[in-house]
């Protein structure tokens, strides 16, 4: 079992239109990666657009203007190499089956929050990227 640490290599985006689970990300998540927080589709597009700090983007699956699949491949037009997240207090889905076999998303994080497996599937990447 890995100690988990802080790592500045890493800055998450995560996109929620749920205040509450931003704060939640923002605390437990902030502990060990730099956090990025967004309740809105287009902030979030354009933090991606212009901060080439963003390694990793978190996002929720069913938000009011959009869902987190499509947000995603908005994002990865926007930055390609970028490692992408679909949170959901819903079970998997076919669209989120389709998305991790594209390999248009790393990982399915469940909710409630498992802050040990959301950090070990992103520091997977980063040991991988970054021996």
């Amino acid at each position: 079992r890995s100690i988990m640490e802080f790592n500045s290599n890493v800055t998450v985006l995560y996109l929620d239109d749920e205040i509450i689970n931003l704060k939640v990300i923002e605390l437990t998540l902030g502990r060990y990666f730099n956090v990025l927080i967004f309740s809105n589709v287009a902030d979030a597009l354009n933090e991606i657009s212009k901060n080439s700090d963003i390694t990793h983007v978190i996002s929720d699956l069913l938000m009011p203007d959009t869902n987190g699949v499509e947000f995603i491949k908005k994002v990865k037009t926007l930055n390609n190499s970028v490692k992408c997240y679909i949170h959901s207090g819903v079970n998997i889905t076919d669209e989120i089956r389709e998305a991790l076999s594209k390999k248009l998303i790393d990982d399915f994080f469940e909710k409630p929050l498992n802050i040990s497996y959301i950090y070990n599937s992103i520091t997977s990447f980063e040991k991988i990227n970054h021996p």
